[in-house]
């Protein structure tokens, strides 16, 4: 861990300090005494402010240039452009030499930090961990399309850790690796300056930059022997060590994917979501990629309220789905009936959080039908995706070492709408969706692990992906574009919508995907234009 002093005009980072921190009342002392006087005092125009001076230089004519020159903020007399000329090519050369020296210093510096790298390999670089060997990590591109993210964080909360929270307390890691910082910053401090007392941390901020490491910037609060408090700000670096690969099971694309798709039988959008599934699932799979099966489990419960509509759909799956097994009788297609018990929370009016857990429980259900060496992928009925997707479902899922979760491309709940027409509508851009980070139902996994998982912390029957995260496997977690789903309809119905809102506004609406604002606004206007003429 190495630290240093900030210098002004070396990098640009957010500023710590705040107005509150410095007096206000900043007063100019401006002397104006006469051009005989500063003659025979032999004295230059200037003003002081805050322990700053402002000088103003008097070039003789005929005279040589002095140095002074590149820190005037005047200059006088100028008489023609050429002698201006001259004037700027003196003053950049001082600013030259200047950065000379201290780039000379930050060499002498970066020489006795050798001592204090690993003896297998040095390196005498600012930062420690810029290297440009083979096989180590470049410098990253110095251009203004690379915005690195700084995160602003106090003792105990970062603040927008993230796009979706503006404050958020500290991660146990990251709580940690501050207090190993801190533990650096004041024992750096206490060794140069040793009068000074710690008096806590102000705030800080930190940014990752891959090839070099993790950057952390710290406005500090000293105490005085007299008790008077100082700031002192501070940058400190964690170096990017040696990188090392680690040791995996080999994987090939050439593994068997089973879909496992639930639907509730007595709903009719899962109904028709599952009829549009088999169509997506009929041109990317069975026409191209063989190396997948698919099983449909519907879900039923006694008693429970049925659409009008959900017989008759039901019907038409399986009519689909057999004609869909006559055109490919090498599939390995199959459609299961999984019955659920039927208690008090399941008879009354479910929302989509109650339907969620029924489809958890049926996917767990229709597991048992499957292999114990199947690689299974759990997939909702609305959605689409591509042969890019599955490939990188069989490369990183890994039997015994790893899960795949893949974050999906949500598209906004504004395509919906029949007013709403939009031909770009169905590619993942900022303008038609988001990557849906709060939903965690589509995973792959071998049924093996997840049977492990489940008897070390499987309590848990609305989210999966937590107990394969208690398990020893790891979890991959990364936007997927090759996945989207559908827009969905309104999450609350009319029976239970009181309810159903309270709880959509404790997880802050985190579930919803509605759409872009200006978009929505447009909408808005659309609608109650087409109201005033009707």
């Amino acid at each position: 861990m190495q630290a240093r002093r900030l210098h002004g005009g070396r990098e640009k980072h957010p500023r710590l300090y705040k107005p509150e921190h410095f007096r206000s009342n900043l007063s100019v002392r401006v002397q104006r005494p006469t051009e005989k006087k500063l003659e025979e005092e032999g004295k230059q125009p200037h003003a002081e402010g805050e322990g700053e001076k402002f000088i103003s230089e008097r070039i003789e004519n005929g005279e040589p240039f002095s140095e002074t020159l590149a820190d005037a903020v005047t200059a006088y007399p100028i008489p023609s452009n050429a002698h201006a000329h001259a004037i700027h090519a003196y003053v950049s050369k001082v600013y030259l030499e200047r950065n000379a020296r201290v780039v000379r210093d930050l060499r002498v510096a970066l020489t006795r930090l050798v001592s204090h790298h690993p003896p297998d390999y040095r390196n005498a670089t600012w930062p420690g961990g810029l290297r440009n060997d083979p096989g180590l990590a470049p410098p990253a591109p110095d251009s203004r399309f690379d915005h690195l993210r700084w995160t602003r964080f106090n003792n105990t909360h970062a603040l927008m850790p993230d796009e979706h929270r503006a404050a958020a307390p500290l991660a146990s890691h990251h709580a940690h690796a501050l207090q190993a910082v801190l533990h650096g910053a004041w024992a750096w401090l206490g060794a140069r300056f040793p009068h000074l007392t710690p008096a806590g941390l102000v705030e800080g901020a930190r940014r990752w930059v891959p090839a070099y490491g993790l950057t952390y910037l710290l406005l500090l609060r000293l105490a005085r022997p007299d008790g008077v408090l100082e700031l002192r700000q501070l940058e400190i670096v964690k170096p990017l060590g040696r990188a090392r690969l680690l040791a995996l099971p080999y994987v090939t694309e050439s593994a068997r994917i089973a879909m496992l798709v639930p639907v509730l039988k007595w709903n009719r959008a899962d109904l028709a979501d599952a009829l549009d599934f088999l169509h997506h699932y009929e041109a990317t799979c069975l026409g191209r990629d063989h190396k997948t099966s698919l099983l449909i489990a519907l879900a039923a419960i006694d008693n429970v309220t049925v659409d009008s509509s959900a017989p008759a759909a039901v019907d038409e799956l399986r009519r689909i789905f057999a004609s869909l097994t006559r055109r490919h009788g090498d599939a390995r297609l199959e459609l299961v009936d999984v019955p659920l018990p039927a208690d008090a929370e399941t008879r009354r009016a479910l929302d989509e959080s109650d339907l969620e857990t029924l489809r958890t429980r049926s996917t767990r259900a229709a597991l048992a039908r499957l292999p114990i060496d199947s690689l299974v992928l759990v997939l909702p009925p609305h959605v689409d995706y591509n042969e890019e997707f599955l490939n990188r479902v069989r490369m990183n899922t890994i039997a015994g070492v790893q899960a795949f979760a893949p974050m999906p491309f949500a598209r906004f709940a504004q395509y919906e709408h029949p007013q709403f027409v939009d031909a770009a509508g169905n590619k993942p851009t900022v303008n038609t969706g988001r990557f849906h980070s709060a939903d965690t139902r589509l995973l792959s996994f071998y049924r093996r692990d997840y049977d492990a998982a489940m008897s070390v912390g499987g309590d848990d029957e609305r989210d999966t992906l937590a107990a394969l995260v208690k398990s020893a496997l790891h979890v991959l977690r990364a936007p997927e574009p090759g996945l989207v789903l559908r827009p969905r309809p309104a999450p609350c119905p009319v029976t239970a919508s009181v309810a159903c809102l309270r709880r959509l506004q404790r997880t802050e609406f985190a579930e919803l995907n509605l759409g872009a604002r200006h978009t929505l606004a447009k909408l808005l206007l659309e609608t109650e234009d087409a109201r005033a003429h009707v």
